[in-house]
């Protein structure tokens, strides 16, 4: 029984497309808003216009206020990593899809 299951459930190439986009769709997620949430702009790094649109996608309480903390530590960054890991987690399937879709492109809202 067990091997029909991975035979015909695990191997079956619509699965296996999905599991393959879901791994392109959650890295350019975590990737693109990870690098915008570790700016630290009391540091004076200047972010780059991509970095701040995905900055931008960040809801305010997944951001840690610089002024508010004083000096930006490590630990500071990597609180904001586990920020951008929670709201990414969070999202269902097809808010992430959408979400990338939008970021890369592929589907452009009209205004």
């Amino acid at each position: 029984m067990k091997w029909l299951v991975q035979k015909f459930v695990y191997s079956y190439p619509p699965v296996l497309q999905s599991e393959a986009s879901g791994f392109e769709v959650m890295h350019h997620l975590i990737d693109g808003l990870g690098i915008a949430s570790g700016i630290c702009y009391s540091c004076k790094q200047i972010p780059d216009a991509k970095q701040i649109k995905f900055s931008s996608l960040l809801p305010d309480e997944y951001m840690i206020d610089e002024e508010e903390q004083g000096e930006f530590t490590y630990n500071d960054q990597y609180n904001r990593m586990l920020f951008v890991l929670d709201y990414v987690s969070g999202m269902t399937d097809n808010y992430a899809i959408s979400l990338y879709r939008k970021i890369k492109g592929i589907a452009l809202q009209h205004r």
